[in-house]
């Protein structure tokens, strides 16, 4: 494989993201950072994520997440997070666009 082994295309990805968040840091500017699914990820990804959320309080950086139930972490505790729940949607709704459901 030429782009390297899958390992190694997590690592170089997660480097990258690392220095994304350092430099908006470092100029002041403000980012965000999306990961869905996190009952899915494995423990290096935790891991980072973890370092990730213990740097927010001096960083400019919105981390959004998203995960079943059953996912567990250990911000809870932390007075920068917060929690929103979002229900699925009913059966009807699912069909219809985001602009569609914001209009309501």
């Amino acid at each position: 494989m030429a782009d390297g082994s899958i390992p190694q295309r997590r690592q170089r990805y997660w480097t990258a993201v690392k220095r994304a968040a350092r430099c908006g840091r470092a100029s002041g500017s403000r980012s965000w950072l999306s990961v869905e699914d996190l009952h899915w990820i494995d423990a290096e990804t935790q891991a980072f994520l973890d370092s990730l959320v213990e740097s927010l309080p001096t960083a400019r950086v919105l981390l959004l997440v998203s995960y079943r139930p059953e996912y567990r972490h250990g911000w809870g505790s932390k007075t920068y997070y917060r929690q929103l729940r979002i229900d699925p949607l009913a059966g009807g709704e699912r069909g219809r666009s985001p602009d569609e459901h914001a209009r309501e």
